[in-house]
């Protein structure tokens, strides 16, 4: 009787170590959950896919996903989850799907031998949550798919899995652990009408404010440049003596180089150099404050003589034939320009190619993007002691570009009479 009693415990006690060991596998099974979804197989396969069902991921803990038999949780380390899914049509319309999960953790024994990673039995919760979510995507599927009943109705965008931090996190027990992330945007329905009135509105808002932006930078060009200066167009600008052509240069300036105003005449602009050094440049060569530009010149009382051009006015212009015979304007149009000395019947004894290259200057601009396009301008000095000068676009462009000196461009232009433009 003893040796069969002993038989008996011994058997006893392996069925038990065995059923010790398939327990987790059972109670893992028991975790299994089914739920019918009103949609094909199709779809609930779609919404799974979406769902990243079969990719399994991280635990950011293990409390409140396993059932621990007692057994302190805080020694698991690296737990990591697994679905299994199945996916069963009943019909064409309702499709049941049934889902366990496989969880897996580093167990941290008192020994490396006792440490390894072990299987941890569901408590259910990662199956249950995974089922909610696939029943939230096909509602948000449907959502989506119906008409708006009005026009505040929100559209859902399509469901993505939060993702689930790597490093471990205190999840309270009674909140899920994945969540489906719907973006919610209302989407309002407008009608043509409504859409170009917005249109409009934004329009004039975009005018308004474009406006505003350039009386802002008027103000702006106003406050950082002071009234009496002129600023520098281009570099090696030539600073001269006298307000003469030809004249001893006094320095070269270099673009945006300031200078303040001493005074004005005719094409010309006297400035400050540095301290008591003065110099002349041309009108056209720097951009003047509103306040000192058209300024009349207080150089006609001035005791002072300079070898300027003589003070005149341009009384008229037109664009008609040539008003002569020379051949390199014989029968083309040109652009004419009348002149007369100011408050005097006749220039006198001043030069007047100074004059003339003044008048030149001052209109090639203009004259060289004429339209229709024109062959040359002409000065008719219109006075006792006149004359008549004229250039081709050709030798003015050249000479107003620097690449044609004074005594050439002369010998390139008509003046008639010759003995009106002599500088003795």
């Amino acid at each position: 009787m003893s040796v069969i009693h002993h038989r008996f415990c011994v058997r006893i006690a392996g069925l038990i170590g065995f059923l010790s060991l398939i327990a987790p596998l059972l109670a893992q099974d028991n975790t299994t959950q089914e739920r019918t979804f009103h949609a094909s197989k199709a779809v609930v396969e779609k919404a799974l896919s979406d769902y990243h069902a079969g990719s399994g991921g991280k635990l950011p803990t293990l409390e409140g996903f396993v059932n621990s038999g007692g057994e302190p949780v805080d020694r698991y380390q690296r737990g990591y989850y697994q679905y299994s899914v199945t996916l069963v049509s009943k019909n064409p319309a309702e499709t049941t799907v049934r889902v366990s999960a496989k969880i897996t953790a580093w167990y941290k024994g008192d020994s490396a031998a006792n440490s390894g990673y072990r299987v941890l039995p569901s408590n259910g919760r990662l199956e249950s949550d995974l089922l909610d979510n696939v029943e939230d995507a096909l509602k948000t599927s449907h959502a989506s798919a119906a008409p708006p009943v009005s026009s505040t109705s929100p559209a859902a965008s399509n469901a993505n899995l939060a993702p689930v931090p790597d490093s471990p996190s205190r999840v309270q027990s009674n909140s899920s652990a994945f969540q489906i992330a719907q973006a919610v945007t209302a989407v309002p329905s407008t009608s043509k009408s409504q859409t170009a009135a917005e249109d409009s509105v934004n329009e004039q808002r975009v005018q308004q404010l474009t406006k505003e932006g350039d009386n802002l930078r008027e103000i702006l060009r106003n406050q950082s440049r002071p009234s009496n200066l002129v600023v520098v167009k281009t570099a090696k600008t030539p600073l001269l003596e006298r307000p003469i052509e030809g004249s001893k240069v006094v320095l070269l300036a270099s673009a945006q180089d300031e200078f303040q105003i001493v005074d004005t005449t005719g094409e010309w602009v006297h400035v400050q150099v540095s301290g008591i050094s003065r110099g002349w440049v041309r009108r056209d060569q720097v951009d003047l404050p509103s306040a000192a530009d058209g300024s009349l010149s207080t150089l006609e009382n001035d005791p002072r003589t300079f070898d300027r051009a003589p003070a005149f006015q341009q009384t008229r212009e037109e664009v008609s034939i040539f008003p002569g015979k020379w051949e390199p304007l014989d029968g083309k149009k040109v652009k004419i320009i009348w002149v007369q000395p100011s408050d005097k019947k006749s220039f006198g004894s001043e030069p007047k190619l100074n004059l003339v290259k003044s008048v030149f200057r001052k209109n090639f601009t203009d004259a060289s993007s004429a339209t229709p396009a024109v062959a040359g301008v002409v000065v008719i000095l219109d006075s006792e002691d006149g004359g008549m000068a004229a250039a081709t676009m050709a030798a003015l462009q050249q000479w107003h570009a620097g690449h044609l000196p004074d005594g050439a461009f002369w010998k390139r232009c008509l003046l008639d009479p010759a003995e009106a433009f002599k500088t003795e």
